[in-house]
């Protein structure tokens, strides 16, 4: 596969370093959107991994079932409460989350619509799926919702090796992560942050 890339900004590249080139394993990709345009993941789905794949919007499930058959979508917001939220759509797919008014408030965009919907924890999904209780990746791309997605993961029972996290509007300097807030959820599981790439940091256990 040479050094071909999918996701963003080449997060799937530094993810399949990480994981030593191994020919197959498993991951969570949480707010997946598209299957392969900006994927983290299909990288990885292409060299023989599997997973499940997690995004709010229904319209992508068809996509996953004709080019990934062996993932798993589900249709589902994840938080860390139970109870109705507002799903923000944008024209552009990858802004589309939970709490969206905060691009409208920072960024001037304007949401194509809003579903009201049940949020479910990342856990009740991967008990649902009968997901190992160890397993590579954990990939979590929420738009500012990160924090609240890691801490309904349940990071005792389900321990993925690694894990990669958006934290926007942050300076992004490895050496002065301690005090963010994921970091901080994530050191009390064992996980220190070890790269630091675009928009994204990349923690292992």
């Amino acid at each position: 596969m040479g050094h071909v890339s999918y996701a963003q900004a080449g997060e799937d590249l530094v993810l399949d370093f990480l994981c030593n080139h191994q020919p197959s394993g498993f991951y969570v990709d949480v707010g997946c959107n598209h299957p392969i345009r900006g994927s983290n993941t299909y990288r990885l789905y292409r060299k023989g991994w599997r997973g499940i794949c997690v995004d709010a919007a229904a319209k992508f499930r068809p996509m996953y079932e004709a080019k990934r058959p062996r993932d798993r979508f589900v249709q589902a917001a994840v938080s860390d409460r139970s109870g109705t939220i507002e799903f923000h759509h944008f024209a552009a797919d990858e802004l589309s989350s939970i709490g969206g008014e905060r691009l409208a408030d920072v960024a001037g965009y304007t949401p194509v619509s809003i579903d009201i919907i049940e949020a479910r924890t990342l856990a009740s999904i991967l008990e649902e799926a009968d997901a190992p209780a160890e397993f590579e990746i954990l990939s979590v791309d929420v738009e500012g919702h990160d924090e609240q997605v890691l801490r309904s993961t349940d990071l005792g029972r389900f321990r993925p090796r690694i894990i990669v996290t958006e934290l926007n509007g942050t300076d992004l300097d490895i050496g002065d992560l301690s005090s963010h807030a994921v970091s901080r959820l994530l050191a009390t599981h064992g996980y220190r942050p070890i790269a630091v790439h675009w928009s994204n940091v990349f923690y292992r256990r």
